[in-house]
């Protein structure tokens, strides 16, 4: 495991992107939950931050190979459930009462919006108005910490985020920790 406190975005955009080129060159998705993809966080946003786009061979690969183009998380978890991931996002639902009772209707439209947009490219959406946890969980590897998946936790506050890949010897006990959450 290692913890970072920033440009922690371009580890969540390898691991993602990574699922999507095995599977595009031929490989298997794992079965089960070991296929699974969650992504956790209370507030949940499309990643629209220009920041997001990076400069990437693997990116460059896979938008090639794959014949899309991945700017936004929402495309990305749309081409990983496309490729055969099981998707599933935890999130609390628009307006929630707890975490999202002060947002502008505006905003709380561009919630619902996000989620029936997922849920329409086959992505199970779970509100969990009980969880804080914020979390990429892959069969590549896993963040999790203190960052919501928005631009404001990715790009601008301060946050911590605890990186585990495939070898880490704390690897599959986080990721059934985070399978339990997307069970539930």
């Amino acid at each position: 495991m290692v913890l970072i406190n920033s440009r922690f975005h371009h580890i969540a955009w390898e691991f993602l992107l990574t699922c999507i080129h095995v599977r595009v060159n031929g490989g298997e998705v794992p079965t089960g939950d070991e296929g699974r993809i969650i992504i956790a966080s209370p507030w949940v946003n499309d990643l629209e931050n220009k920041s997001l786009r990076i400069s990437s061979p693997l990116l460059d690969g896979v938008e090639n190979s794959s014949r899309r183009s991945l700017t936004s998380l929402a495309r990305v978890l749309e081409v990983l459930s496309y490729y055969g991931f099981d998707v599933v996002v935890v999130t609390s639902e628009p307006g929630c009462n707890k975490w999202k009772s002060s947002w502008a209707q505006k905003y709380v439209e561009k919630d619902r919006r996000l989620q029936n947009r997922l849920i329409s490219s086959g992505i199970t959406v779970r509100h969990n108005k009980d969880s804080h946890v914020k979390s990429i969980s892959t069969p590549i590897g896993i963040m999790d910490g203190s960052a919501n998946l928005t631009d404001n936790g990715f790009f601008k506050n301060i946050e911590h985020m605890h990186v585990y890949d495939g070898t880490s010897d704390d690897f599959l006990q986080a990721r059934n920790r985070i399978n339990q959450l997307a069970s539930s």
